[in-house]
């Protein structure tokens, strides 16, 4: 007995079963009972042929793109999955414009000290600081790399006297989207600084003193700093472009007649894969303008003492410009859809007499004959 896991070769008639997660691939022929446990997965790595008595696969055998077909003299019995979808495609890389650094703040002003009792308001120390830094510009967009075509699912051939499965799928897998080559968006511009506040007036009596009853006039209030611009947005570059969906893969099913007394199964798949999506070439946004900053609060007056000056907003910056579009990708196109041939459906897979299949089954089926029937 001669054979590996992904070599195939001849089992000489023993029972293969696969009880743990097991790569497989090749022509394994000359099976006793090909078993797949409840549960376990078998990986299919290359094409992949079965040739075998009966075929009980309750576990799954996954394959990407890869095609699978199992031959049995007597039944084969399907309640797990045999999925042979094409890999979907990568997507290209993106080629962004860089964001814009955000401008630097200014610093807030510092309020007036707390006056003491009977007592004048003391002015903000300081108003706020303008920003002296506006929001950098945005860098442009390159060029996005194209996606990668998805591959086609593989085909499904399962032929037996007596077929049952539950889910079999050979879908084409999506195409790679393009990659995106937007602009950056612009930096912020800078805040002004708040300006410091004015302290109010105090007219409490103090401890060793006379009644406190002249006026106390409030302190002045700082300024706030003046915002700078945003940044420029960068230019959109050239989109990568979207690549093409794989094409379905077919699904055989070949039994005896009639089919309503051979045949029986759940679902069955082999739809085409979508098209990868057009890279963007996006405008950049400008940047935000920075907020000029608020005027400090001017502190009160008391005894009928005046009111402190008012202090004045910073100036608001201007928001950046917007950079241009640049030139989009194309996207992929989607693949073709594949299909499901059994033994009432057309010439392609021709029901057929159950002792038909051990001329197709070779050597092995002519030696097992005698002892099946």
């Amino acid at each position: 007995m001669s054979w590996t896991n992904e070599g195939g070769g001849d089992h000489e008639g023993a029972d293969w079963t696969i009880s743990s997660g097991t790569d497989i691939a090749g022509s394994h022929t000359l099976i006793g009972i090909f078993t797949i446990n409840s549960g376990i997965t078998a990986t299919v790595t290359a094409n992949l042929t079965i040739e075998c008595v009966d075929a009980i696969i309750e576990g799954n055998i996954i394959s990407n793109g890869y095609d699978v077909t199992i031959t049995a003299i007597r039944k084969t019995t399907v309640t797990g999955i045999i999925n042979t979808n094409g890999d979907d495609g990568d997507d290209g890389t993106d080629a962004n414009g860089t964001e814009g650094t955000e401008g630097i703040d200014g610093s807030n002003g510092t309020s007036g000290a707390a006056a003491g009792c009977c007592s004048n308001g003391n002015s903000a120390i300081s108003s706020g600081s303008s920003s002296l830094t506006p929001g950098g510009d945005a860098g442009d967009g390159g060029t996005g790399g194209d996606g990668v075509e998805g591959d086609s699912g593989g085909s499904i051939n399962l032929t037996a006297v007596s077929l049952t499965y539950g889910t079999l799928s050979a879908n084409g897998g999506d195409g790679g989207a393009g990659g995106s080559a937007d602009g950056g968006t612009g930096g912020r511009g800078g805040n002004g600084g708040w300006g410091g506040s004015g302290t109010s007036g105090n007219c409490s009596d103090c401890p060793t003193d006379a009644l406190c009853t002249n006026p106390k006039i409030g302190g002045n209030a700082g300024y706030g700093g003046h915002a700078t611009s945003g940044g420029a947005g960068g230019d959109g570059g050239t989109g990568g472009d979207g690549k093409d969906g794989g094409d379905g893969g077919t699904i055989t099913l070949r039994h005896a007649r009639p089919k309503s007394s051979y045949l029986s199964g759940t679902s069955t798949s082999v739809t085409e894969g979508n098209g990868g999506a057009a890279g963007t070439a996006d405008a950049g946004s400008g940047g935000t303008k920075g907020l000029g900053g608020s005027n400090g609060a001017r502190g009160l007056g008391c005894n009928g003492g005046a009111n402190g000056n008012v202090g004045f907003p910073g100036n608001d910056g201007a928001d950046g410009i917007n950079g241009s579009a640049g030139t989009p990708g194309s996207a992929g196109s989607a693949g073709s859809a594949g299909s499901v041939l059994d033994g009432d459906t057309g010439t392609a897979d021709v029901p057929f007499n159950p002792r038909v299949i051990y001329q197709a089954g070779g050597n092995y089926l002519q030696r097992m004959r005698t002892s099946l029937l």
